[in-house]
């Protein structure tokens, strides 16, 4: 399987070293480590209600952690749901001790 996905991509790009980043990033995208799920951006994205840009931004701003596999961006299922706990902290406003 790996053989042939580098032989179609070798077969676009003419390069091999593009070629395999790119059976790389397909293997990943559809494995499932021990670790969790690696997302696309358009998957995390859908999972925090913004746009796919948006992520990259954070993605870019090193607020939320990710992988890069080329051009490709992947963020581990795990890591995204530290974020979203970590923006619901923040974002949360402190209990108000109220005076009699």
């Amino acid at each position: 399987m790996i053989e042939k996905l580098f032989a179609h991509y070798l077969t676009v790009t003419d390069d091999a070293q593009a070629a395999a980043t790119l059976v790389l990033a397909e293997v990943m995208a559809s494995s499932q480590g021990s670790t969790g799920d690696y997302l696309s951006l358009a998957g995390a994205a859908k999972m925090l209600g913004v746009s796919p840009d948006t992520v990259g931004r954070l993605c870019n701003s090193g607020k939320l952690k990710h992988k890069r596999i080329g051009r490709l961006i992947r963020i581990n299922r795990p890591d995204l749901d530290e974020y979203m706990e970590e923006v619901e902290r923040e974002t949360t406003p402190p209990l108000r001790c109220l005076r009699a």
